[in-house]
């Protein structure tokens, strides 16, 4: 009887030894990372390493076959001046927040909503309506050392992928270059110059003119780059152009760009609206830069409790070469660019992640093209990693185009 009960002492205890050494052997390495912490820190959870870069480098340093380590971030806004990279040092690597503290990835800035003057308390007040100046407020950015605005581009059908200009985020809410019509669309008059047409191989880049038919274009006087958006062919071609001349006399519009059909009317899609117009600021979201004294009229809400604007240009994470990394349950937001860029990258996942008021794609997985330095239908370009450019362009002449995405394991 003795014998029996010490054998089954020996016996247990030797499986408790087998769990505890196997649990040992299988538990994740983990790290943490706060916006109050030091990289001087060992990155604990009390205390923490004050940047991700320092606890990437802490785990390249592990052994390679090994359990996944797990940096987990605290609570709160991490703001990005560059991206940051995974590259092909970087494996077996979980980024979250630690429980359920909300972490937020941001491209932008924010600004302080006390650094705002409403417009008929500043000296600019008389540049706009009466009815207007308790509606409009004015963020001089001089002041604030902002200077980088990023420049209006061509957006829609055979329009390179870019990354946005500088965007105003309002309470979260993503802002509008001011427009008009706030919520419809002109039809486009007479055609008298349909302008180069780049999809028959004229690339001479005239633009087009038409008669616009309204009384309104004569108000926009403060403004040197009016563009308009619209159908302004086929139904399946929305377009951006930036306007050259506006004839309040003739009444017509001259671009300073074709489009890529040309122009034309008399279809119910033709049909185009006005936008970067200072004083069509007139609804929640509308805004207008002045780019050459820096001051940014925005239209007030009732009460404005966030300010954002976005800067980076380029993605917020880059995966290249990397394997088995997690990104869950992260927040990426107020970015001119993508917001992940994966490439080469093996058995990598994206969970729970939250993509909003960016100025490209969320997630782009696979090398792009260069932008086209003249508008095209197709043709072949340039292959580039981080972009996504003229990519559209380039797999209508060539289909088959490895993007050298990665793969899964075992794939």
């Amino acid at each position: 009887m003795q014998s029996s009960i010490s054998m089954f002492v020996h016996k247990t205890a030797f499986v408790f030894l087998l769990v505890l050494n196997f649990s040992v052997c299988k538990s994740a390495d983990t790290f943490f990372v706060s916006l109050d912490g030091n990289d001087n820190n060992p990155g604990t959870k009390d205390k923490p390493f004050g940047t991700i870069s320092k606890a990437q480098d802490v785990v390249r340093k592990l052994p390679g076959n090994r359990e996944p380590a797990i940096i987990y971030l605290r609570g709160g806004t991490y703001v990005f001046k560059n991206t940051l990279e995974f590259g092909v040092n970087d494996k077996n690597i979980v980024l979250m927040p630690w429980g359920n503290e909300p972490v937020i990835f941001s491209g932008g800035i924010s600004i302080n909503p006390s650094k705002v003057k409403r417009l008929d308390q500043t000296a600019y007040a008389n540049e706009f309506a009466e009815d207007a100046r308790k509606k409009i407020g004015v963020l001089n950015l001089r002041e604030l050392n902002i200077s980088d605005y990023g420049q209006l581009h061509s957006v829609g059908f055979s329009r390179p992928y870019q990354p946005s200009w500088m965007e105003l985020f309002i309470n979260d809410k993503p802002g509008q270059l001011a427009r008009w019509p706030n919520d419809s669309t002109i039809a486009i008059g007479q055609v008298i110059d349909k302008g180069s047409v780049p999809r028959n191989g004229d690339n001479s880049n005239r633009g087009g003119k038409f008669v616009y038919g309204s009384d309104r274009p004569a108000g926009w006087k403060k403004s040197k780059e009016v563009w308009i958006s619209g159908y302004f062919n086929y139904g399946y071609a929305e377009d951006a152009i930036k306007l050259a001349a506006i004839d309040t006399v003739a009444k017509t519009f001259t671009t300073a760009q074709p489009h890529i059909y040309g122009f034309d009317s008399g279809k119910n899609w033709n049909r185009w609206y006005a936008y970067n117009i200072p004083e069509e600021i007139d609804q929640n979201g509308e805004y207008y830069l002045d780019r050459e004294r820096g001051l940014l009229f925005f239209y007030l809400p009732s009460i404005v409790t966030k300010l954002d604007l976005s800067m980076l240009q380029d993605p917020l994470i880059v995966l290249e070469g990397s394997q088995n990394i997690a990104i869950r349950n992260i927040s990426l937001e107020v970015s001119r660019g993508m917001g992940i860029y994966m490439e080469r990258s093996q058995s990598c996942t994206i969970s729970n992640c939250v993509f909003r008021n960016l100025g490209s794609l969320a997630v782009t997985i696979g090398k792009g093209i260069m932008p086209f330095k003249t508008q095209k239908h197709e043709g072949s370009g340039e292959e580039s990693s981080r972009v996504l450019g003229s990519l559209d362009q380039h797999l209508y002449e060539n289909t088959t185009f490895n993007r050298q995405g990665g793969k899964i394991t075992g794939s």
